[in-house]
């Protein structure tokens, strides 16, 4: 796959996700690459001001073996979680465990400076459309791939993404067939096919997903568990009566911030306690006077006992900690990306907000929970499951 497919198909993806369908140009961009290398050149101002943190990490004998990429904080915590024996190679900011090589924005800016002229090539490849939404991903990709990417030779690889362009090119560099894949969130059928070696899925649904979309031939899945609700502590008991009265709504970028805010008052004015949690990609300004949660989803469905929520897998977490679900589609459009309402797990969406109240207040069970483990797999076990298939996999 060339350099400059990856960057559309993936931003593609992403789009497609949000219910769009765009239409790149292939053509050479001279005029991006010449604008990125002017910004680029002053945050290179900024980035002098603090030197102890730009510098390209040596890069150690362990990248020549067992290698993982990891992809911010959340993908941090899935290795946290693991903890295999690998070359852990960070792209992100402060990282709270020891990693092997960190890739932060100030060393990607001494990175372009370094290797401008193979990175310039690049991003010619980008089409303009991307820069006119001030996508950068695509850029700092140009960048990992030659200022990073060029010196690893992993024996194997494992990612957590299978449609950033970070991950791909690295894959991509690699070779498929040396890369593993852990799925890190739900998934839905806008997501690419799969065509990695070996694949560590969630759940019978993602795999069922994934069947659909499409499977390499010498691609081999294993349904392993959720990795993300091995985390949590179990709670089974639905509505429970202490936390009724403590509703979070849960948004992301296709939401509404008007709906939000409104939800919030009446629930508020009805004498609920509310607090709210956004999507780690939320870049809108957060709402004025609201309680936002932060931390780790154990810990806040631990304080909390209904969620509202639209488009989001955090659905998944909440029903294993037993808390009530209420799918809000005033908030956006109703798309079901993930299959809740298809497959049975969510009884019914809610338009109307008077109708949403009237459910809260009554403890309505709006979920059927005997379709939860076909969304999770045998989560309690699927950290011991996932080490026991990669020692096998590196054994063979």
């Amino acid at each position: 796959m060339q350099l400059q497919n990856i960057y559309i198909e993936s931003f593609r993806h992403f789009e497609s996700r949000a219910g769009r369908n765009p239409r790149l140009s292939r053509k050479t961009n001279i005029a991006g690459a010449w604008y990125i290398s002017l910004i680029f050149f002053k945050i290179f101002f900024r980035v002098l001001k603090r030197p102890r943190n730009t510098y390209v990490h040596r890069f150690t004998s362990k990248a020549r073996g067992k290698c993982e990429l990891v992809l911010g904080k959340k993908h941090l915590a899935l290795s946290k979680h693991l903890e295999l024996d690998t070359c852990l190679i960070y792209i992100g900011s402060r990282p709270n465990i020891a990693v092997d090589i960190v890739i932060s924005n100030s060393r990607l800016v001494w990175g372009f400076i370094l290797f401008s002229p193979m990175i310039l090539e690049d991003i010619k490849n980008v089409p303009w459309e991307l820069f006119r939404k001030n996508d950068f991903r695509y850029v700092k990709a140009a960048i990992l791939k030659n200022a990073v990417y060029a010196h690893l030779r992993p024996s194997s690889l494992l990612i957590y993404n299978d449609h950033t362009p970070y991950a791909l090119l690295l894959a991509h560099m690699v070779g498929k067939k040396k890369v593993i894949y852990c799925q890190h969130a739900a998934v839905g059928p806008t997501f690419p096919p799969i065509d990695f070696a070996h694949n560590f899925l969630f759940s019978r649904h993602s795999y069922d997903i994934y069947s659909e979309i499409g499977i390499s031939k010498f691609s081999k899945c294993y349904v392993v568990g959720d990795l993300l609700c091995s985390a949590l502590t179990n709670n089974m008991s639905s509505g429970r009566k202490e936390l009724s009265n403590k509703v979070l709504i849960a948004y992301n970028m296709l939401d509404s911030l008007v709906e939000v805010a409104e939800l919030k008052s009446t629930l508020i004015d009805l004498g609920f306690i509310v607090g709210l949690r956004q999507h780690p990609r939320e870049r809108r300004k957060q709402l004025p006077n609201s309680n936002y949660v932060q931390g780790n989803l154990d810990g806040v469905f631990d304080n909390y006992g209904v969620l509202v929520t639209n488009e989001s897998s955090i659905v998944l977490e909440a029903l294993v900690k037993g808390v009530l679900v209420y799918k809000y589609t005033k908030f956006s459009s109703s798309l079901d990306q993930y299959g809740f309402l298809k497959r049975g797990l969510l009884k019914r969406e809610f338009q109307d907000k008077s109708d949403l109240i009237e459910s809260i207040v009554n403890k309505e069970i709006s979920y059927n929970s005997t379709v939860l483990d076909y969304f999770v797999g045998d989560y309690t076990n699927s950290v011991k499951n996932i080490k026991r298939i990669y020692n096998e996999i590196h054994d063979f």
